[in-house]
């Protein structure tokens, strides 16, 4: 066998080298083994998988590559050829029973590493020829050939395969086997790379529900949970009123199998992994059982896991690799994949033994639609199950996912089966601080008076509140506001104050109902997944779903008397208009930029129907009634859904160059200087040890990370755009070579968030 001698492939930080091929190997091999043992993949991928994780780092044998790698110098394409393209030299077509096989293998390998110099590795064997020739002539007595042209031009025709092309049926076939090959050697080699196993198994996720159920004095599972339970095997869409165990459903759904639960907002998320984790699991090995997967990650886990710093590092690799059993993550984690950049195989092929459930499906816009329905067509094609479970799924979306999720489908409505909650009052007119107040004083003699009030826009969010808290100042209240424009430290404590507020029982056994006196002004960040329940809602009208999203909040349990309006929807907008610039004339409509006219005027119409008790029945009935897939389909936003779904389709792979978001998010970190000089000590000593030579890696990050709890992600807008004079910036923070965080002039406080950047005529900053 090749590679019996000590040839290396990672060396430790005094130069020493750690690791050789062999054992590199052997660890792949490991882990091939690993996901064939729990039914991952099958035994003909189970070959297939072996074969490529021996063969795809033999190319490291090279003098360039080892020389270099002793020398810690940097590639210099002129004198070496990249080692994936040498280690397809040692795949052949001798060795396997049919073409297609070999093909995908030496697919695999070719393509298992990306080119320094960007190039397709099919074009760079030809461009090296010369190069490569020489090392094949070499190596030949240990199998080392040239792969024939035919078969690179195949490859090259499959990579130039799109969707919308409507290839034959076996070039889809060779296309998907290629793809969840190079995916599953991906998957082994970057765990071999960490030293981590690719996957945790998940013998337990059963049993814990049992245990769940047997701790619900002698409840038994649902008509939705046992809908869910009976359809193991399919893919599943089914809506179900607020409250109605939609979580538990799903876990059961997914049973002892690796599962990925998607939801659009990270506080949704954060609130998930907490429930479950505690739960369900009842907080034992989570690090081994359960992922929490967003832009923010570490720093939760840094945080709030009880692991020590290293073990917590361990268990973020662990999540961002994919490897643990249930996984709580976001649209933007997973379905990404879809862009098909290189790598983009890695997360599919996780996905094609995978359950993945969607919730809350009417929070996102018509391109991320259009993503998650691509990608859901990609994951059941893979092999993956899929099941949309919502409390509100809009007519439109509901078709386009019964267009992709195949003929094993099964679906289930139980919307009717929720209990009464809502009892709306409608209004022509702006939401206004004068409303809630006299609302507030008209339910003075009431045992509890939560009131919840969502905004569309933090502008009127801030207003309202400083008008409430003017309105009410003589009088004990406490009054609160969330948005998303609070530095971390901020937002992260009225998050847990509001879920708190939020709790619909004090105890556990669910029978003293949780009475405060509170006011909380917020916006979107809380209608989806949050378990909060308030006694009252004051709400601009957004859409119908998004209405009914933030109904959800409000009587959750449904414990509470809805005799008298507890709903109260104002339907004209109000807040920041859209910068006229960014759209002609025909485009600006309304001239609110978190608005879809026509959807926004649908909803309008309907909700206007409404003045009493609204049960979950009805509300089905207006979306399907002024909502259906037939006017929708007649709208701006199917437009924009069908323009990036064609758009997906129409990508060729590797055509994106790397790891691309599926969504623009054009926000700058600052530290605003009202933050600043109350923290400056600290910040100042974390500033200090971020350029010390003496703190190196765990202790750097933990130190980014404390840097971070004073950072706000501000609009970029908010900073430069279209502005005639800039920010004043007083001095940057630097916390790597490549990115620093500046101190900003802005009027910032606890109780309001970001009110005001400070700015100077001035074309160059001033700096202190």
């Amino acid at each position: 066998m090749l590679l019996e001698e000590e040839l290396t492939t990672k060396w430790g930080k005094t130069g020493e080298f750690s690791e050789t091929i062999r054992e590199h190997t052997d660890c792949l091999k490991k882990e091939a083994k690993r996901l064939f043992d729990y039914g991952y993949i099958d035994h003909e991928m189970f070959v297939l998988l072996t074969y490529v994780c021996e063969k795809h780092d033999y190319g490291k044998i090279n003098d360039a590559m080892q020389q270099r790698m002793k020398k810690h110098i940097r590639f210099n394409p002129d004198i070496e050829v990249q080692h994936n393209l040498l280690s397809a030299l040692f795949v052949h077509p001798e060795d396997f029973e049919n073409e297609y096989d070999y093909i995908c293998s030496l697919y695999a390998v070719l393509f298992h590493h990306d080119t320094h110099s960007n190039a397709m590795a099919t074009t760079e064997i030809s461009e090296k020829n010369i190069l490569i020739k020489d090392f094949a002539d070499r190596y030949r007595e240990l199998g080392a050939v040239k792969p024939s042209r035919k078969y690179l031009k195949k490859i090259e025709q499959i990579l130039n395969i799109r969707d919308c092309d409507e290839p034959n049926k076996d070039e889809i076939e060779l296309y998907n086997k290629m793809s969840l090959l190079k995916g599953f050697l991906h998957k082994c080699d970057y765990s071999a790379s960490a030293h981590i196993q690719c996957e945790y198994v998940n013998d337990f996720l059963n049993s814990s529900m049992q245990k769940l159920k047997e701790s619900w004095d002698g409840l038994d599972w649902n008509d939705l949970q046992y809908f869910m339970i009976e359809n193991q095997n399919r893919n599943i869409i089914a809506t179900a009123p607020t409250g109605y165990g939609k979580t538990e459903a799903g876990l059961l759904w997914s049973g002892n199998n690796k599962c990925f639960f998607v939801l659009p907002l990270r506080t949704a998320i954060n609130a998930m992994y907490e429930r479950i984790g505690n739960k369900i699991l009842n907080n034992r090995y989570l690090n081994e059982r359960l992922a929490l997967l967003h832009a923010d990650t570490q720093s939760y886990y840094i945080k709030n896991t009880n692991e020590d710093i290293d073990d917590m590092l361990d268990y973020y690799v662990k999540s961002k690799q994919l490897s643990l059993p249930i996984t709580i993550t976001t649209l933007d984690q997973i379905f990404n994949f879809t862009l098909k950049y290189y790598g983009y195989e890695y997360k599919l092929s996780t996905l094609s033994y995978a359950r993945v459930i969607i919730d809350e499906i009417q929070t996102y816009s018509p391109d991320l639609l259009a993503y998650l329905v691509y990608g859901i067509e990609k994951i059941v094609e893979a092999g993956g199950k899929v099941a949309v479970l919502t409390a509100t799924l809009p007519p439109f979306a509901r078709q386009k996912l019964i267009d992709v999720m195949g003929s094993d489908l099964a679906e289930a409505d139980f919307s009717n089966r929720g209990i009464v909650r809502h009892n709306v009052k409608v209004f022509e007119k702006t939401l206004n601080s004068a409303d809630v107040v006299n609302k507030w004083h008209e339910l003075n003699k009431m045992e509890s008076r939560k009131l919840l009030i969502i905004c569309n826009s933090i502008a009127t969010a801030q207003q309202i509140f400083e008008e409430i808290c003017n309105m009410l100042s003589e009088e004990m209240v406490e009054i609160n506001l969330l948005h998303s424009n609070f530095i971390k430290m901020d937002r992260s404590a009225k998050e847990k104050q509001i879920l708190k507020t939020g709790q619909t029982y004090t105890d556990s056994n669910g029978k003293k109902i949780n009475c405060l006196h509170e006011i909380w002004v917020t916006t979107s960040v809380v209608e989806a997944s949050l378990d909060i329940d308030f006694d009252y809602l004051f709400t601009e009208l957004l859409d119908l779903f998004s209405l009914f999203q933030r109904m959800g909040r409000v009587n959750r349990k449904g414990v509470k008397c809805y005799e008298l309006a507890n709903c109260f929807v104002y339907t004209e907008l109000q807040g920041n208009p859209l910068k006229c610039y960014k759209k002609s004339k025909s485009e600006i409509g309304n001239g609110f930029e978190f608005v879809d006219d026509d959807i926004y005027d649908l909803s309008k119409e309907a909700i206007l129907e409404v003045d009493d008790i609204l049960d979950e029945s009805k509300k089905m009935e207006l979306i399907n009634s002024y909502l259906s897939y037939e006017k929708i389909q007649a709208t701006g936003y199917a437009k924009k859904y069908q323009k990036q779904y064609n758009y997906l389709k129409n990508l060729y792979i590797l055509e994106k160059e790397s790891n691309c978001p599926i969504r623009e998010i054009d926000n700058i970190n600052i530290i605003p200087l009202s933050v600043y000089e109350q923290h400056i000590k600290e910040i100042e000593e974390i500033e200090n040890q971020l350029n010390s030579n003496k703190t190196l890696g765990v202790d750097k990050i933990v130190y980014v990370e404390k840097l971070y709890e004073f950072v706000l992600s501000v609009n970029a807008n908010l900073m430069h755009e279209n502005r005639t004079s800039k920010p004043k910036i007083l001095k940057s923070i630097q916390i790597s070579k490549h990115i620093n965080i500046p101190i900003v002039d802005c009027e910032y406080d606890y109780e309001f968030g970001l009110i005001k950047i400070s700015r100077e005529e001035k074309s160059k900053n001033r700096f202190i």
